[in-house]
């Protein structure tokens, strides 16, 4: 018999073909000591890889207490930290981070009594001390809030809101950094031409080393205006970016994210000629130049709003948020490339066909679009799991008798999500409610020839043909991004075809 050329040995390498399918992992309730009104605003997961949601709980006093839950990724409460405040009233955190130092940073409001509700910043370890709490009070003792917060790629905290002016106390549009340590590094505020109420909703440190916040003005005869502003990060004024919409009327940024391109996009809603608000998306240059303005007015002519944006690794934009195009709103996803043209638009009504909404957006390292939001007028959570080609994966929904309150969403690197919000069950008030779901379920096995029966063996980062459309597999068949992979044996794929199985060992 001949013996086979090593060379031209071909090993068959079975990979398992993932077919989608949500599987509720676990639902967390947290009901406080009064069985009260309990929900959760924001989630992250830790580096740790532990959950850490943040939001709000009735306590003992009968007012709301900031509050912050630590979770297993398996569900399982680590701890509960609550913060009362200085005098009894509501307190709650509406944005929360996890550090590179490896400590968790919240920000919210708290009441200070005389001085109204006080910026807060809370910082606690990952095992739920406290570190320091950090109180901002406006000159005048207005009102003041954070309602996003970002760990610096230089290793301080910046958190964006809106707090009362010196003079006539309207809110001004807010930006605070702090040291890790809880110290003031300076307060930046911006009162638009209009003199009224300002505000930044969200926040981000760019790659170019800059602070971009995102928001509304109020304008001259124009109502208020959508507004971005750009700082540096020893917050000096860049510049401002204002955007009337031809309806001369309301328009507001809810989220911005600065690209993979170096661009700046930012989502909300403008009010154009002879419609209500319209579903907004905004690209401007890291330099403060407008690119491109998309707008779009669904079917009834009425509110149609962008809450959340992200940027994909595909170098499209996903906007969630909603659309009305019968009598109620419905829960939308819109994509858009990032020269400002439209890909697809995906809404949903939900059986009851009342008014739905996206509050929250991610997508997942399986490049999966997860949006979560509410259906069935304030019933019933949902997140619906999308193609990054607009196609409907799966829809999950989750009751109770009121369970689709504002609420936000996370892909883990865990690859399982995970939802926060707040539901009504039999029996009790609201509760504070964290879920989980795994997004992938492997089905059946396919199988790949490869050309070399010897894989190759490497450490640090992988290098790949030049010109090529190169992908990496994971040995469940799941695409893993090059930056993400860990020791293990993984299998290359260039221009459509699997080339090469490689292994990582450190």
């Amino acid at each position: 018999m001949q013996m086979m050329d090593r060379k031209l040995l071909f090993v068959v390498v079975f990979i398992p073909f993932i077919l989608f399918a949500q599987v509720e992992r676990w639902v967390y309730r947290y009901d406080g000591s009064l069985d009260s009104t309990d929900f959760a605003t924001s989630v992250i997961y830790g580096a740790d890889g532990n959950i850490y949601a943040g939001g709000g709980s009735r306590g003992n006093s009968g007012y709301i207490d900031a509050t912050v839950i630590s979770l297993t990724n398996s569900g399982n409460e680590r701890w509960v930290y609550r913060n009362s405040g200085p005098t009894i009233y509501d307190d709650v955190v509406l944005s929360i981070v996890y550090g590179s130092d490896g400590n968790i940073y919240a920000a919210g409001k708290s009441y200070g009594g005389s001085t109204l509700d006080d910026i807060i910043v809370i910082s606690l370890t990952t095992s739920g001390s406290e570190r320091w709490v950090y109180r901002y009070n406006s000159p005048g003792d207005h009102i003041d809030y954070a309602y996003s917060i970002v760990y610096g790629s230089d290793g301080n905290i910046y958190v964006a809101g809106a707090s009362g002016g010196a003079s006539a106390g309207w809110g001004d549009f807010t930006v605070i950094s702090l040291t890790t340590s809880g110290s003031e590094r300076w307060v930046y505020t911006y009162n638009g031409p209009g003199n009224g109420n300002d505000c930044a909703y969200s926040l981000v440190h760019g790659s170019d080393g800059n602070i971009y916040a995102a928001g509304r003005s109020e304008g001259i005869n124009s109502l208020y205006d959508f507004a971005v502003v750009s700082l540096t990060t020893s917050g000096s004024e860049r510049w401002v970016y204002r955007y009337n919409g031809p309806g001369n009327q309301r328009d507001c940024a809810n989220s911005i994210v600065y690209g993979l391109d170096n661009n700046i996009y930012s989502a909300g809603y403008g009010t154009g000629s002879g419609t209500r608000e319209d579903f907004t998306v905004i690209s401007l240059t890291n330099s403060g130049s407008e690119r491109w303005v998309y707008t779009h007015n669904g079917a009834e002519n009425y509110v149609d709003v962008a809450k959340s944006l992200v940027y994909g690794s595909d170098g499209n934009l996903y906007a969630a948020g909603h659309i009305t195009d019968t009598i109620y709103y419905d829960f939308a996803v819109v994509s858009i490339t990032n020269s400002g043209d439209e890909r697809w638009i995906y809404t949903y009504e939900g059986p009851a066909n009342h008014n739905g909404e996206a509050f929250s957006i991610a997508r997942g390292l399986d490049n999966i679009i997860y949006a979560s939001g509410r259906v069935a007028g304030y019933h019933d959570f949902i997140i619906a799991s999308l193609t990054s080609s607009g196609s409907e994966i799966w829809v999950y929904t989750y009751g109770g008798i009121m369970g689709g309150q504002d609420n936000k969403i996370i892909y883990g690197q865990d690859n399982n999500i995970y939802l926060a919000g707040m539901s009504i069950s039999s029996g009790s008030r609201e509760d504070f409610v964290v879920i989980s779901l795994g997004g992938v379920g492997v089905e059946e096995i396919e199988s790949f020839v490869i050309n070399s029966g010897v894989p190759t063996i490497f450490n640090g980062f992988l290098h790949f043909p030049e010109g090529k459309n190169n992908k990496v597999f994971d040995i469940t068949g799941r695409e893993v991004m090059p930056d993400k992979i860990k020791p293990g044996i993984y299998f290359i794929e260039v221009d459509g075809k699997i080339t090469q199985k490689v292994i990582k060992i450190k």
